[in-house]
């Protein structure tokens, strides 16, 4: 809060945090802008309920480890999914079916690799869309399937 009192940061971000400790904030004088939480597809958790609160609270939801984080582990079931439905629309990868999901939610990410060509690939999610039942089927095995992270 005193780095953007002092204008050397234009809004401020939390990493990991619950709604409970983002409500203990709200007697700041700057809020957090964005919470930075591991969003995707391996992690078993209401997606919906979880927008809806952060949206509430005018807090951007922002996925680190969209790809099933640092062990890249998600279930099968899910990638096996990811790769029908990439098929579907003209190729895409199992990773941009997984970022694209994120991204039909409103949901930022960060993404990095090693290469250039996957950096490339993460970033080709913007010109195509899931269909509804689509990203509803993704949505009910994610909160179903084995977590792995």
């Amino acid at each position: 809060e005193a780095r953007r009192m002092s204008g050397v940061a234009r809004s401020l971000g939390v990493c990991n945090f619950s709604l409970r400790e983002i409500d203990c904030l709200k007697f700041c004088a700057y809020r957090p802008q964005l919470n930075q939480i591991p969003f995707n597809l391996a992690v078993r958790m209401p997606h919906a309920q979880l927008l809806t609160e952060h949206r509430a609270r005018g807090v951007i939801l922002q996925s680190w480890g969209p790809l099933g984080g640092p062990s890249g582990l998600i279930p099968k079931l899910i990638l096996d999914e990811c790769g029908a439905v990439g098929n579907a629309h003209r190729r895409k990868t199992k990773a941009q079916v997984a970022l694209r999901w994120i991204v039909q939610q409103d949901v930022a990410f960060v993404v990095h690799s090693r290469s250039s060509k996957h950096l490339c690939e993460d970033l080709d999610v913007f010109d195509w869309e899931l269909t509804a039942d689509e990203m509803a089927s993704l949505t009910r095995n994610s909160e179903r399937a084995p977590e792995y992270c």
